[in-house]
């Protein structure tokens, strides 16, 4: 049993011994609780060289922290006046807040972004690594910030997570991101509408950055838009494109893919230094309503009124013909109010719903006062018959459009009664046109 409990604890000091000499023990009890804090984020420098296991730097071992050590003593930072290539290799978009009555638009992902740095390469058979993590900002990294913010005071913000590198100078970053932008609505096709949002977004030191797009990204294959929570809405797309490597922006390069501006041309004499181009990136995603509500509450209202008044000239002149359009007045005015409380507060575009249907009311109306005319004209006992081109259209009109006329007004004292009856179904059919017209315009291109 003595035995036992000396080889345990020879076992145990053993382990010790070789976890302190690998560099892996905290050198202070309440580093876990430092750590818990984030303190390896906002003190990293002192944290890192301290509480080494409470931040997980011992990845790799001592080796991987001799390497950076080595880095970082060996590392020129110093602004060399070149523009560096970064590569967007894929985006995430998380989450997206969107403010209607502020005309505002706020996105939530993740870039990886990746750049070669010759700086940062080691021999992976000396150093028995062919990766490295960096838990600080020990080289250069690009300094991401949106230039199309909504104020200075709520600017966009880009977070690194996570630095890494392999042994040939490929370097990897992963950043948060939440930019923010004021956006201008366009309610046309409410609540069927598409919206595409724009952030624009460059390096903090101008002209040090050139962004890239990988293909992974221009052909949806690294971008992940599965499941981010967007209250009443749905992402249809996520675009990242580089604004100044287009060659319709005056790119030079490869396929375009390098901008006329760069470090050294600003101070080049003969050029305008104000009149310099920033070299930035865009991310544009695309938003459609979620309108599950347009058919039920405002598309079939629209559309079961258009048919009332439709409808009505089946009843040939007789009092029904005016009550039934104005049922249909009545309704719309009944369904404008539901439409009225889904409609956003204010617009500087008319909604195509909204246009039909004051059409649909200004049209019924029409009929409306239209029908009691001529309801008028048709009892109008007169004993001067009409002229016989009258006669005429309204025998015409009957041949085409045999619609039986009201018995009433068929009496041999009403000569008007004809014409009216003719008249009122030619100006429904026009009618019955000019809706169909209206709604493959309005609901179908």
């Amino acid at each position: 049993m003595l035995r036992l409990l000396i080889a345990t604890s020879l076992a145990a000091t053993l382990a010790w011994a070789a976890g302190t000499a690998g560099g892996c023990e905290d050198a202070d009890p309440k580093c876990t609780e430092w750590a818990a804090t984030g303190e390896c984020a906002t003190n990293a420098v002192w944290m890192m060289a301290n509480c080494r296991k409470s931040c997980h730097s011992c990845q790799g071992g001592d080796r991987a922290w001799k390497l950076r050590t080595h880095i970082q003593t060996t590392y020129q930072n110093a602004t060399d006046n070149k523009t560096k290539v970064v590569r967007v290799e894929s985006v995430r978009i998380n989450n997206v807040e969107i403010d209607e009555r502020r005309q505002n638009v706020k996105v939530f992902g993740r870039f990886v972004l990746s750049w070669n740095d010759t700086m940062v390469s080691w021999d992976k058979e000396q150093w028995g690594l062919s990766w490295l993590n960096f838990y600080w900002i020990q080289i250069w990294t690009p300094n991401i910030v949106q230039i199309n913010g909504g104020s200075t005071s709520n600017p966009g913000q880009v977070t690194s997570k996570v630095l890494a590198a392999n042994y040939t100078g490929q370097i990897y970053l992963w950043s948060d991101f939440s930019f923010t932008t004021p956006f201008r609505f366009q309610y046309e096709d409410y609540p069927n509408d598409m919206q595409r949002v724009c952030y624009k977004f460059d390096d903090k030191r101008l002209m040090a950055v050139h962004f890239t797009v990988a293909e992974g990204v221009k052909n949806k294959e690294r971008e992940a838009t599965t499941d981010p929570f967007v209250s009443g809405w749905k992402i249809e797309d996520v675009e990242v494109v580089s604004i100044t490597h287009s060659p319709d922006n005056g790119g030079t390069g490869k396929n375009g893919l390098e901008s006329p501006y760069t470090v050294e041309q600003l101070s080049d004499p003969r050029r305008n230094p104000f009149d310099v181009q920033a070299d930035n990136g865009e991310l544009c995603i695309s938003l459609r309503r979620n309108a599950v509500y347009f058919t039920a509450e405002m598309l079939l209202p629209a559309l079961i009124t258009s048919l009332f008044t439709l409808a009505a000239v089946f009843f040939q002149l007789s009092k029904t013909q005016p009550i039934l359009l104005g049922f249909s007045v009545v309704a719309q005015i009944l369904s404008l109010i539901l439409v009225s409380q889904r409609l956003p507060s204010f617009t500087a575009h008319t909604p195509t719903i909204l246009k039909y249907a004051g059409f649909n009311m200004t049209w019924t109306a029409i009929l409306f006062v239209i029908s009691l005319v001529l309801e008028r004209m048709a009892t109008s006992q007169v004993d001067i018959p009409p002229p016989h081109g009258v006669s005429t259209f309204a025998g015409l009109v009957n041949k085409f459009l045999p619609i039986p006329k009201n018995s009433k007004h068929e009496d041999s004292t009403l000569q008007y009664a004809a014409f009216a009856h003719a008249l009122n179904h030619v100006i429904f059919a026009l009618s019955t046109v000019l809706y169909f017209i209206v709604i493959l315009f309005s609901f179908v291109f």
